[in-house]
């Protein structure tokens, strides 16, 4: 029966599961990979409430079970998070493993606009070595965030992949768009250089 066995695979998930969100997308790819893999999880175990040692000690217990995971699959899923020190700076040299490392954001752009400068030093200084590695494949969740890997760290484009999020954006019927709600934002927006939405 052992030709039935699934191959180990080790998914990643850099973040905590407070946001629900986050979660809902967690446990969608979860699904997903189980169907072909027997998954090994590590995913950040804090919440945002918790005191700062605890959440240092939980940190170093998650680097450890990361990279225990990678050690003992030959496939990882990685969403990529620049505050992880220990595992992304190991990542290059795991050169027998094949690591998907998902990117969910244009880095570079979205930590300068939030002013976190010890974030994108750490974002910079990791993907440097990133460069030009076969075993490492680039998941854009979006073709803009594809296409940014390959032109600000001159990635292979062979070497990344596009998998949107888990959402498929249905197709707009133009007549059903709300012409002056369209006007009302595209007046606001031309009073600020950025604006955000959400939903």
């Amino acid at each position: 029966m052992n030709f039935l066995k699934k191959p180990n695979f080790a998914y990643i998930f850099t973040n905590n599961l407070d946001h629900p969100g986050l979660k809902l997308k967690y446990y969608g790819k979860l699904t997903a990979f189980r169907k072909k893999y027997t998954v090994k999880l590590v995913c950040f175990n804090w919440t945002s409430f918790d005191w700062k040692l605890k959440k240092l000690g939980l940190y170093l217990y998650f680097e450890c079970r990361s990279l225990i995971a990678i050690i003992t699959s030959k496939t990882i899923y990685l969403r990529y998070n620049p505050k992880l020190f220990i595992t992304n700076y190991l990542l290059p040299y795991f050169t027998s493993k094949t690591i998907y490392l998902e990117i969910n954001t244009i880095f570079e752009l979205q930590l300068k606009l939030l002013n976190r400068l010890g974030e994108q030093y750490a974002n910079t200084f990791f993907m440097k070595p990133f460069k030009g590695l076969k075993h490492i494949i680039y998941v854009g969740v979006t073709k803009q965030i594809q296409q940014d890997i390959i032109d600000r760290y001159g990635t292979d484009q062979r070497c990344t992949r596009c998998i949107q999020n888990g959402y498929c954006s249905p197709e707009v019927n133009k007549a059903n768009i709300d012409q002056e709600c369209l006007a009302r934002v595209k007046a606001f927006q031309e009073k600020f250089q950025k604006i955000s939405g959400s939903s």
